[in-house]
């Protein structure tokens, strides 16, 4: 058990946020097997710390986010169920971090979008056909949502990226049901947001937003037919 000294919390939360953090990266590197190890203990220390004191906002921010990487980490190594559960435990974090004040974007934007978006995504994964679409279909609130939190700031990369995201999955939700005149201005809407967000006229070079580029581009020369099946696009079962 954690002391109740300040100052050891402090530590032990530095500790955490580093590993999350570590895993993080090693996710957009390809390394998953060391990413999910990691973020496993991430994950287990950030719990422990937590319920020593459930009001402290920046523990239950530590306990989100190693949730959310625990459940990316699951999610990129194919383990679908525990990607699920570590996924509606992300949820629940950050949708309680979000009502402690509206205010902040980093947690009513950047982590409850995050964590939405997840959960949605790992949904529909292990979901086929119309069941796919049902678990993507949140998506369109949560995507209007984020274009409004992005709109009003610009400057925020972080929010940029996840608002990207969500516009890239409403896109998919319009393939999926066969409105490709829908999902391709999705998609490049997608790409606009990512370019505003970097706030650069040259080629994007950040690991996370190359990695959101690159998937717009996949579905932009995908064949029609793979949405309309959902498994060869990757989204669905």
């Amino acid at each position: 058990m954690l002391a109740d000294d300040p100052d050891d919390q402090l530590v032990t939360s530095t500790l955490t946020v580093s590993r999350f953090k570590q895993a993080e990266a090693m996710l957009l590197q390809g390394e998953t097997d060391k990413a999910f190890s990691i973020a496993r203990e991430a994950d287990s220390r950030a719990a422990k710390s937590f319920q020593t004191d459930p009001a402290d906002p920046i523990l239950l921010e530590d306990a989100a986010n190693a949730a959310t990487i625990l459940a990316k980490a699951a999610l990129q190594s194919g383990n679908l169920v525990q990607a699920g559960t570590a996924a509606d435990r992300a949820l629940a974090l950050s949708e309680r971090l979000a009502a402690v004040d509206r205010s902040i974007p980093k947690w009513n934007g950047v982590m409850l979008g995050q964590a939405r978006l997840l959960a949605y995504t790992i949904r529909a994964r292990r979901a086929s056909g119309q069941a796919c679409r049902r678990a993507l279909a949140p998506v369109e609130s949560e995507s209007i949502r984020l274009d409004a939190l992005f709109s009003a700031d610009r400057s925020n990369l972080k929010l940029g990226l996840v608002t990207a995201r969500s516009q890239i999955m409403r896109a998919d939700l319009s393939a999926l049901s066969g409105d490709f005149t829908t999902a391709e201005a999705g998609w490049r809407k997608a790409a606009a947001t990512l370019t505003s967000a970097y706030r650069t006229g040259g080629p994007i070079r950040d690991p996370a937003g190359l990695r959101l580029m690159e998937q717009i581009q996949q579905r932009q020369s995908m064949p029609r037919a793979a949405f309309l099946v959902g498994t060869s696009a990757g989204i669905c079962r």
